[in-house]
């Protein structure tokens, strides 16, 4: 269940994996990507204009969670392909 004005985490993810896939996607990740396109993903569902908000803050960090355990190797669409995975309960 989703607190009220909680974009769901799921969307978030799917969000994430779509923009590491579909911008270079050849290129290396890097925990540096992986920040930088969360943040945009956030920015995209939220807008900018609250940055430290609760709902932001808390999405950050259940991003953040999510991700935690998953390989950061190999380029942008293979970690998107994990995140993918991660998502349908598949363990990495």
């Amino acid at each position: 269940m989703t607190a009220p004005g909680l974009v769901p985490l799921f969307t978030l993810l799917a969000d994430l994996a779509s923009r590491l896939a579909e911008r270079y996607p050849n290129a290396p990740i890097s925990r540096d990507t992986v920040q930088v396109y969360t943040e945009l993903t956030l920015w995209d569902r939220y807008g900018i204009t609250d940055e430290s908000g609760p709902a932001i803050v808390t999405s950050r960090a259940d991003v953040a969670a999510a991700l935690e355990d998953l390989p950061l190797d190999g380029t942008q669409a293979e970690y998107a392909a994990r995140i993918r995975l991660a998502m349908r309960g598949v363990a990495i």
